[in-house]
């Protein structure tokens, strides 16, 4: 499981880069899309790698917790509404997308394909945030 945390905690940091702010500025819209957006992430990682469910959950809470510094009772409520929403898309279509856009930047972080990872977080942030 360490080495998951490590990727992902690198993927998210690589966020951070890409967006051209550090967390500490970031408003509560932008990290809770950033959040969902590394869900996918997450999400993709753990597939990839067959890991089981519960997997993606203990996952998902310690990146909350650490990267973008959410409370465990908090990181533990957005996981589970952010797994509802990526399996009934029905439920938050914006958040869904944006979780799925996260998958597709699983890959292109592993790829290095750091160009396109910045500009699928950047026209997902321009198109919701003010």
């Amino acid at each position: 499981m360490d080495e998951h945390q490590k990727l992902i905690s690198k993927f998210t940091d690589q966020l951070f880069l890409s967006i051209e702010k550090p967390f500490e500025t970031t408003t509560e819209l932008e990290r809770q899309i950033l959040a969902s957006f590394s869900f996918g992430a997450i999400h993709a990682q753990c597939f990839l790698k067959q890991l089981p469910v519960l997997n993606i959950h203990q996952l998902a809470i310690f990146i909350f917790t650490t990267e973008f510094k959410y409370a465990p009772q908090q990181a533990q409520d957005f996981v589970e509404h952010l797994i509802e929403v990526a399996s009934d898309k029905e439920l938050h279509p914006t958040t869904h997308v944006i979780i799925h856009r996260g998958i597709d930047a699983h890959k292109q972080f592993i790829n290095s394909d750091y160009v396109n990872l910045s500009k699928n977080i950047k026209e997902i942030l321009r198109l919701i945030c003010p």
